[in-house]
């Protein structure tokens, strides 16, 4: 049953990833004039490509930003989220935190 909470969760992941993306599209697209329902050219800095670049731009740092909030979330969790062989316990030792695994990790592997 693993398995089906990896999917559950890897499928809501990228079903908010798409709402996200849908939602930077919608949010920073030129908005046409009400009255003749064309785009108006008195702000070129909102063009479509300029546009396009800017949606990228923050859907690349929010990602980021994402990944890097997720993987802490997963280093404090860890004490929850463990082995289910291993005898139930409320809290367990934790160390630092994600980076600094991490980079525990890297040294001992390259020592």
């Amino acid at each position: 049953m693993d398995w089906l909470w990896s999917a559950v969760r890897a499928v809501s992941g990228v079903l908010g990833v798409g709402v996200l993306w849908r939602a930077l599209k919608v949010l920073l697209a030129p908005k046409p004039d009400a009255s003749t329902g064309t785009i108006p050219p008195v702000i070129p800095s909102r063009s479509s490509g300029e546009s396009d670049r800017q949606v990228r731009v923050l859907f690349r740092v929010w990602m980021l930003i994402y990944a890097v909030v997720g993987a802490q979330m997963g280093w404090v969790l860890r004490p929850f989220i463990r082995d289910p062989s291993l005898p139930f316990v409320w809290f367990s030792g934790r160390e630092g935190n994600f980076f600094l695994g991490v980079w525990h990790a890297l040294t001992g592997l390259l020592s």
